[in-house]
């Protein structure tokens, strides 16, 4: 377990708040990171994945279920599948509000965060889980390494540079085909590919939109289509 800059301080905002949001891209470590803290909680735990079947169906009668397990702290996954579950959390947050009722993961979407933010303002601390920074893995690896695996755990812990470069490839392919689309946004595959290339060439450069923009047309007369 490499030890992510995060943990400090969301074992810092259960100390105070009764819900802890943490959001972030698919397969980021969200679910590691928060199981790695939960010997750490100062009270019981139970862990809820609402991709598995079984805990979905736990679920059916939530209100019931939930107020059942009142005295521990409730680590609902993949939050973003029950998107009605958000009215119930404040009610059940309020009816009795101390700290670390809930721990919500799930994505960074912009539609799930508007929700959140708009039915639990005030009991929810919000974080966000980046790949890892340089700052975290710099004793076990590289800046090179760093560099071109990126610091998406499968990439970069792969045993292999060419496993490295198969789990970014399936990564792009599933993100573009399949979490774009559910996120809401209807663009092309083949269209968001080239942006994405586009996008990598730029690395380290200056980013001119209107530059961009042009080339991206891909017009032969240079001319921007309306």
């Amino acid at each position: 377990m490499i030890e992510r800059l995060l943990s400090k301080r969301i074992l810092r905002d259960l100390s105070w708040s009764p819900i802890v949001g943490l959001v972030g891209s698919r397969q980021v470590g969200k679910t590691t990171l928060i199981k790695h803290l939960q010997s750490q909680i100062p009270k019981p735990t139970l862990y809820l994945d609402l991709e598995l079947r079984e805990d979905w169906f736990k679920l059916e009668d939530a209100q019931t279920y939930l107020s059942g397990h009142a005295d521990k702290c409730v680590i609902i996954d993949e939050i973003q599948v029950r998107p009605e579950l958000f009215a119930l959390l404040r009610a059940l947050t309020d009816q009795n509000r101390e700290p670390a009722r809930f721990i919500l993961l799930g994505s960074a979407s912009p539609h799930i965060v508007k929700l959140n933010t708009e039915t639990l303002a005030g009991r929810i601390a919000y974080h966000e889980l980046p790949p890892f920074s340089f700052s975290e893995i710099r004793d076990r690896f590289s800046q090179e390494e760093h560099w071109l695996r990126g610091g998406f755990p499968g990439s970069l812990l792969a045993p292999e540079t060419f496993m490295s470069r198969k789990w970014l490839d399936d990564f792009t392919e599933t993100f573009i085909h399949r979490d774009l689309s559910r996120l809401g946004f209807a663009v092309p595959a083949g269209l968001l590919y080239n942006m994405f290339s586009m996008l990598a060439h730029l690395h380290g450069g200056v980013f001119n939109v209107s530059a961009f923009s042009f080339v991206g047309c891909g017009t032969p007369n240079g001319q921007q289509i309306p």
